[in-house]
């Protein structure tokens, strides 16, 4: 026994640390489970036999030790792909493709230590990692891992003490798959003893990996392999294409492309047929008095609140009460309408981007997050716009002021103040949140502190309702229940979705009392609020089994999972209208048209394209006719590529923007 056992502490102690962390998770996976006492004793058998094969002395070299070196990469690619979906799903050629990936991974490491054993450990720990950090994402956000998630970490890890950490047995099995990768590796024993062959193997392994690199983000590679590209959700991107080929060609879009025929003389031509469009929507004289012209303007906030929607745009479904009364029963002084945005589960900030620029995610990498890669300079804004007009501009955060870059953007916007977490004293929370409700006082806090003659305008991002709806907190009872539920065993799902709901009833409650605080004033106010996304997919699973729906059936019942509500209210009086459809890149002319105020050029662009393409999200447009199109297809190319150079000179080509046409830069803003 002593020549089959290691006598090594350290072998024994690894084994031990191990062995109990797998039967830990394997207790985690159980609780997750509703059929689990066989499953559980399987598991702690695996983990004990994990343990076992630790501690024994056993040597792979020569012929075992090289089919063990073929072996783990191709199980270790199997794995990571375990986590999300089957690797059979990738066909033959695009497998390779991905399999050549991990080889040279392997490769690098073992030559990078001399050691085989050492490098196949690290190596093997790098998909074991990523699978792990690309399966919470989804289940967090119902999107992929992408290379520029990395970028706002901060902003992720700040949120996620408020969601529950689900383990499967898949999950579970997975990562005691790479464990005993790790443990066949250590008893790998063989190395190139050669220094001289050892540097020019290393050498020419990592050129190898340059050039595969450089390979995947071409066009090239998509034409040889048939790479999937053209989709509107991005997670199939990674069911068809591999995990490693996937990340990897995304790095393409790090950075902006220009569009196709873009030049500043086509930008200012297309700018010149705008105002030419409707010359009374131009920006105010800069001479023009901002007495003057505020003189009877409106007060303008507006409410973007995390996760708001109504979950009856994926199904029919019963409650015990409205959980949402007062909104729904709006209807005098009111404009309404389903806002189609381009996220869902997570990425805030790209429809608070969208809103605030009239840009749109579409001519943005899928995935991408304009706050963290592409706001790096002061650019026209509606805060800036509205601050050129004799507007008092406020940011409002209720939450960490770092995050998604806010406290750099916000400024390049021009907002004059921003307010966060920090400046609210006492604060009523739901959760661990600051509710709708003190989110709310604070902009009448900001309304009181206003001279007369002054008008504000107010944005908010709320955080009440954000993410975490499957974990209990102390205080928080849910009094939503879906009625077809009742009397029986409730899912996690369901408890998620009821809690959501519950929220959704708060949120309702707070934005009712607001407006009853402005009906009482009487200086003009209009009040905008939209949600940024649904919550994540999870949420909505018992509606959809309810009404037997597979969102992947279609492109229309997919997007059903991005339509959020839209609500413009006014304590003055306001022609009420019900607008079928919208994207956030119009709201804001939208809103500067129904307070009486002039729009900038490219807004009064975006007016004219809305008759024609009322919704522009990241993921498909929507036509007058009710008709859904995704992005390969030519219809109403020519419109949207001049969307899209307007844009560039917007967002990216910042020596050459034509600030007046957006909107114009404060002098503040400039200076910083």
């Amino acid at each position: 026994m002593r020549k089959i056992f290691t006598k090594s502490k350290i072998r024994i102690e690894v084994s031990i640390l191990v062995t109990c962390t797998l039967i830990l998770l394997s207790s985690l996976a159980a609780m997750h489970s509703k059929v689990h006492a066989v499953k559980l004793v399987l598991c702690i058998m695996i983990s004990l036999a994990a343990g076992v094969l630790i501690c024994l002395d056993l040597k792979l070299i020569r012929l075992p030790g090289i089919i063990f070196m073929i072996i783990i990469p191709i199980l270790s690619f199997a794995g990571i792909e375990a986590f999300t979906h089957r690797v059979t799903d990738l066909k033959m050629p695009v497998f390779l493709l991905n399999l050549v990936f991990y080889f040279l991974l392997y490769a690098i490491f073992s030559l990078l230590f001399n050691s085989v054993k050492l490098g196949y450990i690290l190596a093997t720990l790098f998909p074991m990692i990523f699978g792990t950090i690309h399966y919470f994402v989804i289940q967090f956000r119902s999107s992929p891992l992408m290379p520029w998630d990395f970028l706002s970490a901060k902003t992720a890890l700040s949120i996620t003490g408020n969601y529950t950490f689900t383990i499967n047995y898949r999950f579970l099995l997975v990562i005691m798959g790479f464990v005993y990768l790790m443990i066949f590796a250590e008893k790998i024993q063989i190395r190139i003893k050669n220094l001289r062959v050892r540097v020019a193997a290393l050498l020419l392994t990592v050129c190898c990996m340059g050039g595969y690199t450089t390979f995947i983000k071409t066009d090239k590679s998509i034409d040889m392999f048939n790479l999937y590209h053209t989709l509107f959700a991005a997670k199939r991107i990674y069911v068809r294409n591999g995990f490693a080929v996937s990340f990897l060609s995304n790095f393409r879009y790090m950075n902006v492309q220009k569009p196709v025929g873009y030049t500043l003389k086509n930008a200012e031509e297309i700018m010149s047929e705008a105002k030419a469009q409707d010359v009374s929507t131009t920006s105010p004289d800069n001479n023009t008095s901002k007495k003057n012209l505020l003189k009877d303007k409106p007060n303008i906030i507006v409410i973007m609140n995390e996760a708001f929607s109504d979950l009856s745009a994926r199904g029919k479904f019963e409650t015990n009460e409205d959980y949402m009364p007062f909104i729904h029963s709006l209807s005098e002084n009111t404009i309404k309408s389903d806002l189609f945005v381009s996220v869902k589960g997570g990425n805030t900030a790209n429809t608070e981007y969208e809103f605030l620029t009239s840009d749109t995610m579409a001519f943005l990498p899928n995935g991408s997050v304009a706050y963290q890669q592409f706001v790096r300079q002061p650019m026209p804004a509606l805060p800036n716009y509205l601050k050129s007009m004799g507007y008092k501009t406020t940011a409002i955060h209720p939450y960490n002021s770092k995050g998604w870059n806010r406290e750099n953007v916000y400024s390049y916007f021009g907002f004059d103040t921003y307010l966060s977490k920090t400046d609210f004293k006492k604060p009523k929370k739901i959760r661990d949140y600051i509710s709708d409700e003190s989110a709310y006082q604070k902009i009448i806090e900001t309304y009181k502190n206003k001279l007369p003659e002054e008008r504000i305008f107010t944005f908010e991002v709320t955080m009440q309702n954000h993410g975490g709806y499957d974990k209990d907190f102390p205080g928080f009872e849910t009094s939503i229940s879906l009625s077809q539920y009742d009397g029986k065993k409730k899912s996690d799902n369901v408890r998620a979705a009821e809690q959501y709901l519950t929220l959704i009833k708060e949120s309702d409650k707070a934005f009712k009392d607001l407006t009853d605080y402005f009906q009482k004033e009487e200086e003009p106010t209009i009040v905008l609020m939209f949600g940024d996304h649904q919550p994540a997919d999870n949420v909505a699973k018992p509606i959809l089994k309810l009404n037997h729906i597979n969102q992947d059936s279609s492109v229309e019942e997919f997007q059903n999972g991005y339509i959020v509500p839209m609500v413009m209210w006014a304590n003055y009086k306001l022609e009420s209208q019900d607008i079928p459809v919208i994207s956030p890149n119009y709201l804001s002319g939208l809103l500067l048209s129904k307070a009486g105020l002039p729009l900038t050029g490219y807004q009064s662009f975006l007016e004219n394209l809305r008759k024609t393409i009322p919704v522009i999200t990241g993921n498909v447009y929507i036509d007058k006719d009710g008709n859904y199109h995704q992005y390969s297809e030519d219809s109403y190319s020519e419109l949207l590529n001049q969307y899209s150079i307007l844009q560039y000179n917007h967002l990216s080509d910042g020596k050459n923007r034509v600030n007046d046409f957006f909107g114009g830069l404060s002098i503040e803003s400039i200076d910083k």
